[in-house]
Order: structure tokens, then C-alpha cells, then sequence
């Protein structure tokens, strides 16, 4: 899992559902809807990474250069 590289998408999801788990604590209307905000960012999350590396796809490239003239 080196090449897992998390975007700010992540970060805001998950950061948005620990605001929505803190504020259940106070009003507790809030916790299911922390709770269901955050199976979906789970979800989206997992969905994500099994898109990018569930295939096997290698990238191959050649490079031509033209000629050199001197």
C-alpha cells in the first residue's frame, strides 16, 4: 500500500464525521446522523481504493526519440 496517496476528500469526510460524533455527545440528535455519515465516508473510501488497485493493469510506456544530428 505504498502508492495509497489520501486526498483532502478524505481528510474532510472523516474530520466532518468526528465534529458530528462530538456534537452527538451534547444534542443527541446528532448520533445517528454521525453514525450514517460515517459508514458512507467508509464506504466511499473503500470503494475508492478497490477501484484503484483492485486491477492489475501494469503501465507500460516506450519512449522514441528522433534522430540526433550533430
Amino acid at each position: 500500500m505504498r502508492n495509497l496517496y489520501l486526498s483532502n476528500r478524505f481528510f474532510y469526510l472523516f474530520g466532518s464525521s468526528t465534529v458530528l460524533f462530538v456534537l452527538g455527545y451534547a444534542v443527541l440528535v446528532f448520533t445517528p446522523v454521525a453514525i450514517g455519515f460515517f459508514c458512507l465516508a467508509a464506504i466511499l473510501t473503500l470503494v475508492g481504493l478497490t477501484l484503484a488497485f483492485w486491477q492489475k493493469i501494469s503501465v507500460t510506456a516506450e519512449r522514441t526519440c528522433p534522430p540526433c544530428s550533430l
